[in-house]
């Protein structure tokens, strides 16, 4: 089993001046998935799930991720 990190930062583009494009909060969330290919797509949905929560003038930017690593195998506490 793979995990990721990714963060990125949620802006808000104000209409009236362009230039004034501001972050208003950071987003970190961690994936995991048997290969790359279900990182992503994990990571997608993710980001895909985030898009749709957006207000108007709201926008994603600044996205970056770490290398996948290997999770930790998860403790019987039984």
């Amino acid at each position: 089993m793979l995990k990721q990190e990714y963060r990125c930062g949620i802006y808000y583009f104000n209409r009236e001046e362009p230039q004034d494009a501001r972050l208003i909060e950071e987003v970190s969330f961690t994936v995991e998935g048997e290969d790359r290919n279900a990182l992503d797509l994990a990571a997608t949905e993710k980001m895909d799930g985030i898009s749709r929560g957006l207000k108007d003038g709201q926008y994603i930017d600044d996205i970056k991720w770490g290398d996948p690593q290997e999770a930790a195998p998860e403790e019987d506490w039984l």
